[in-house]
């Protein structure tokens, strides 16, 4: 099973496995409605082989107990693709769902607190966000800019972010280890 939490309009495909979940019972196309900080979420024990959560610890009051509920979840060995917002993001602010800031740090520091062993696989800072339509500047852009960026993540965010104007978004994903 592969979870996509927080899904919003962006459906993935069922015929690849994918169970879609959102808060927003107005919403089409959603497998399961839940509201991601109650806990327990409607799965089964170490079920799931891979979740994508974009866009959306940002909004949770306590995300280590959302990396501690995908963590139950999980099977040994699965992947958890998380991306959420850099605090320095032009929209991270005016969002009034927002209630977290995000930095490099942000990741290690939620795994910590939810007590549960992840593997971070990769970990890294997008200049401009990685999605599909972002255009042929933006890709430019992430293709110049993010290796430079990502030579030292906290050197480059303690001393030479504004510079940049900035970063969109932090891109983790993590395997579970149990």
């Amino acid at each position: 099973m592969k979870l996509h939490l927080g899904c919003r309009t962006d459906i993935l495909p069922k015929k690849d496995g994918w169970v879609n979940l959102d808060i927003d019972r107005e919403l089409k196309n959603v497998d399961v409605f839940h509201d991601l900080e109650k806990m327990p979420y409607p799965f089964e024990d170490d079920r799931a082989d891979e979740i994508r959560i974009w866009n959306v610890l940002e909004h949770i009051r306590k995300p280590s107990e959302v990396l501690a509920e995908m963590h139950r979840i999980c099977k040994n060995g699965a992947r958890v693709h998380i991306k959420v917002p850099h605090f320095s993001q032009g929209g991270m602010w005016g969002d009034e769902t927002h209630v977290h800031g995000c930095s490099i740090n942000f990741m290690e520091k939620s795994i910590e607190f939810s007590g549960c062993e992840f593997r971070v696989a990769k970990k890294r800072l997008n200049y401009r966000q990685t999605r599909a339509g972002m255009g042929k500047i933006g890709a430019i852009q992430n293709a110049v800019l993010n290796p430079l960026i990502n030579l030292d993540r906290k050197i480059f965010e303690r001393y030479f972010l504004y510079y940049f104007g900035g970063v969109e978004e932090i891109e983790y994903l993590l395997e579970v280890v149990k």
